[in-house]
Order: structure tokens, then sequence, then C-alpha cells
């Protein structure tokens, strides 16, 4: 079972986090508050203190809050990918009510998190962070890119 974050987790995400961008972070169950904090902990302890980004790693999983997940979701999702990648693409189509809730999730989550983080009045920056956080990329060509792969480094660790 998550634990609440602390009081002072609290005040460090709130030294981050706009008013409306932490009511969306609180939107999240805990386990997604401990998991995001973990990420945006992981990047702060590497030195990094770009305020986008910091805020990308509090908000990229919160499109998964679009639905309230099920216990089973993210399980089912790393087991299907891991024994049958082809299937969970086709599986990712279709409606949030059928038994493939969890593989339609896990494949917009990212485009939702960024539409909410937008609507909450995130930098693009930061929207187009949460918005490509699952975008596997091999060598950075931007600036945008190299948050990125910050981001996945810090989020695949945790």
């Amino acid at each position: 079972m998550a634990r609440p974050l602390s009081p002072t987790e609290r005040a460090e995400i709130n030294e981050i986090l706009l008013p409306a961008e932490n009511k969306l972070f609180c939107s999240q169950d805990l386990t997604g508050q401990n998991h995001s904090y973990r990420v945006m902990k992981k990047l702060r302890d590497a030195g990094h203190e770009d305020r986008d980004l910091l805020s990308a790693a509090l908000l990229h999983d919160i499109g998964k809050y679009y639905v309230q997940p099920g216990w089973w979701d993210r399980p089912a999702v790393v087991l299907a990918q891991a024994l049958m990648p082809s299937q969970v693409s086709k599986w990712s189509n279709g409606s949030l009510n059928r038994w493939n809730r969890p593989f339609v999730v896990n494949s917009h989550h990212a485009e939702w998190g960024a539409t909410a983080a937008k609507e909450s009045g995130s930098t693009e920056s930061t929207t187009k962070l949460v918005r490509r956080h699952q975008e596997r990329i091999l060598e950075p060509l931007s600036e945008e890119d190299k948050l990125l792969m910050l981001l996945q480094w810090a989020d695949d660790i945790n």
C-alpha cells in the first residue's frame, strides 16, 4: 500500500507546480503520486533543476487517471507487451468500456495527460514532455529531446 507523501515532499512539489497543476497531480492515487515524486526526485538528485522537466516528471502519468485504473491494468499491459507486442497495438484501439481498457489507457495516456497539463496552465515545454514521455528516441536532436531522455531515464528506473 502506498503511503501519503510527507509534508516535506508536498512542500517540494508545491515549489515546482502551479496551483492548478498541483490539483492535477493530487488527482492521482497514492501509488501514482509516489511514482511521480520519485521520478522528479531522481532528476533533482542528479542535479537537474529545469522547472519544465521537474513539472513533467510530476505530471507525466496523469493521463492514466483519465479513467480510474484497476489493480490489474499495469501487470496486464507489461505481461502482454513482453509476450505479444503486436497484439498490444491492436488491443490499444477501441472503447474504454471493453476488456482492452488497460491497453487503450496505456496507449493514449500521454496525449490525455498533455491535454490535462495544458489545461492546468503548464508551459508548452512541460506539455510537450508529458506528451512525448513514451516516445523512444535514439539520439537527442534538440534540447527538448535531451530533457525527454532525462525524463525517460528517471521514469524507467522508478
